[in-house]
């Protein structure tokens, strides 16, 4: 979990978590050839490209995968984002 202190108006120091943990399974639309590679998916909002982190944790059934296998069309579940958006976890399913 990341942690930052930031200023409140009048309230002093206030703490909140910059970890976005959401479990979210979508499908992804779009590959982009970027570094760090960036992916289309189908967003409850529409559709929304998001990079995935340098040290990303991509598994299909339980196994590490290389990103370079993620495909248009694939069904995935986003496991975790950091505080800047980026996947820092998700599963092929």
């Amino acid at each position: 979990m990341f942690l930052s202190r930031v200023a409140g108006i009048g309230e002093g120091p206030v703490t909140r978590d910059l970890s976005i943990a959401i479990p979210m399974e979508t499908t992804i639309l779009n590959v982009m050839e970027s570094w760090p590679l960036q992916i289309s998916i189908q967003a409850p909002g529409g559709q929304e490209t998001v990079a995935l982190s340098e040290h990303a944790r991509i598994r299909q059934a339980g196994v590490l995968i290389d990103p370079g296998s993620l495909r248009s069309g694939q069904r995935i579940r986003i496991v975790s984002r950091n505080s800047r958006g980026e996947i820092v976890e998700l599963e092929v399913i």
